[in-house]
């Protein structure tokens, strides 16, 4: 977040895209890569990286709830609905969307995203 700030970005949509599986991987060692939408005329500088999520069709499921509830979510997403819904993973990664209107519940730690899947026909 101070990244963001410091580069006027505030208040736009973010992803965030795992890079590792925390039941395969240690929870001190999982990555995940943070973005923001930018403008087309962003400049990146030092270590920034300018990637492009790519277009195509995503099943999208709605989260609302704490950071301990978010795996459960994707697991009933992967598990339960992915299988049973005559799709498959396309290859694009997967990633967790926060649009500029998400909530955020400081009290209990609630937090809004979409959960965004990659699909193609089986």
């Amino acid at each position: 977040m101070p990244w963001i700030e410091a580069r006027g970005l505030s208040g736009r949509a973010m992803i965030a895209i795992a890079l590792d599986n925390p039941n395969v991987t240690a929870p001190d060692k999982c990555r995940c890569d943070i973005g923001v939408e930018i403008d087309d005329d962003f400049i990146a500088i030092g270590d920034e990286q300018l990637v492009t999520v790519p277009g195509g069709r995503y099943a999208s499921a709605h989260f609302f709830d704490t950071p301990a509830r978010i795996e459960e979510a994707w697991t009933s997403l992967m598990r339960d609905w992915l299988p049973a819904s005559g799709l498959q993973l396309d290859g694009r990664p997967t990633f967790e969307y926060y649009p500029t209107d998400a909530r955020v519940d400081h009290a209990t730690g609630a937090f809004e995203c979409e959960l965004m899947v990659p699909i193609a026909p089986l």
